[in-house]
């Protein structure tokens, strides 16, 4: 449990991308930015251009 929405800011998660490209010698994978709060990946950046403004 979170204790705040923007404890969740930039922890999506990271999912191998298994049928993408079946018989490559590499795994791909891929990073659910929309799964960030905001639905964007523009919410780390935001979050940390407000604590830096809030911080000055």
């Amino acid at each position: 449990m979170e204790e705040s929405i923007l404890s969740t800011i930039g922890h999506t998660p990271l999912v191998r991308l298994t049928r993408v490209l079946p018989d490559s010698p590499f795994s791909l994978f891929a990073k659910l930015e929309g799964f960030n709060p905001g639905g964007s990946a523009k919410d780390r950046p935001a979050l940390h251009i407000l604590q830096e403004a809030m911080r000055t």
